[in-house]
């Protein structure tokens, strides 16, 4: 019987370079034939991506950029099922996740727990600052998960008039402010983040603010309270404060932070918590997780 073929992305960052070389690895050992496909991505500078290799499962990193575009279309006109790679969301470098359905929140158990009903309410620290977390305007994140903002400047040019001075803004640690956004900041007179690491910069906080950074789900583990404003894996009601350009929800949702007794409920928190953490891969359970999924890959195109 022929061995199964699974084509394997090659990527030039090392961190996605590290875990699929990994996946290639296991499955290798398994008995698996592994293809190496030349993404997008497979350069430090610009590539167009070479042809998606014949194969029975394919596993890519990220996949959501425009550049994914011709090869997945490919592939599902194939009838080849894609198995997408991403980043854990916390701790987000020591963790993997692998995902018939997307990455954040187009995974395929988004917006399904059952988050509990009872509620034993979080306090938070009543008139301290309140975090403001900037992202990547070119991320997915932003540009497919983002309803109602449609960059970093756009959200912070909508949120500081209503939090004035309070505001203490963490830039991305790896992307620059834009001009715009820096105006915003300047202009509302709010304040930098200097602390580097983001426990540090959730530290006596009320609350933090985001539109869906995988941060915010550190600032839960603390019980902080999160005021989310676009499509994320943790966009649960009891769990953060889910919130759109409604000005009135969002002056009434600080109120309560300021209150220093908030709606949000430790029970809540603590099953979506839970649901998140089982559904990330460490480097103990990645042998294992890796040959379920392309095994459940497998099956379930066969079942069609």
């Amino acid at each position: 019987m022929a061995r199964a073929v699974v084509a394997i992305e090659l990527r030039a960052d090392p961190i996605s370079r590290r875990w699929l070389t990994r996946i290639a690895d296991i499955l290798r050992k398994a008995g698996f034939q592994v293809v190496e496909w030349r993404g997008p991505y497979c350069r430090r500078f610009k590539f167009v991506a070479s042809k998606v290799p014949t194969c029975d499962v394919a596993i890519i990193w990220n996949g959501t950029s425009a550049r994914y575009e011709r090869p997945i279309r490919e592939l599902r006109n194939r009838g080849v099922p894609i198995l997408f790679c991403e980043c854990g969301w916390y701790p987000q470098m020591e963790r993997l996740q692998l995902d018939p359905n997307g990455i954040n929140a187009s995974a395929s158990w988004s917006g399904a727990v059952n988050v509990s009903k009872r509620c034993s309410p979080i306090s938070s620290l009543p008139g301290n600052d309140i975090l403001v977390v900037m992202q990547h305007d070119r991320d997915t994140q932003i540009t497919k998960q983002s309803p109602w903002f449609d960059s970093m400047a756009d959200f912070l040019e909508f949120l500081l008039p209503i939090l004035g001075d309070r505001a203490i803004v963490r830039k991305h640690p790896r992307h620059r402010i834009s001009r715009r956004a820096a105006q915003s900041i300047r202009k509302h007179r709010s304040r930098m983040c200097g602390e580097r690491s983001f426990r540090d910069a959730i530290n006596n906080k009320s609350a933090i603010c985001c539109i869906n950074s995988s941060a915010a789900i550190e600032a839960l583990a603390h019980r902080i309270p999160v005021l989310c404003f676009g499509s994320a894996i943790y966009r649960y009601p009891g769990a953060v404060y889910t919130l759109t350009r409604d000005q009135n929800e969002i002056k009434s949702s600080i109120a309560e932070v300021d209150s220093g007794s908030v709606s949000l409920c430790d029970e809540a928190i603590q099953t979506l918590m839970g649901e998140i953490e089982s559904h990330q891969i460490t480097a103990e359970t990645l042998e294992t997780q890796v040959l379920e999924r392309v095994s459940a890959a497998l099956f379930a195109n066969a079942s069609r």
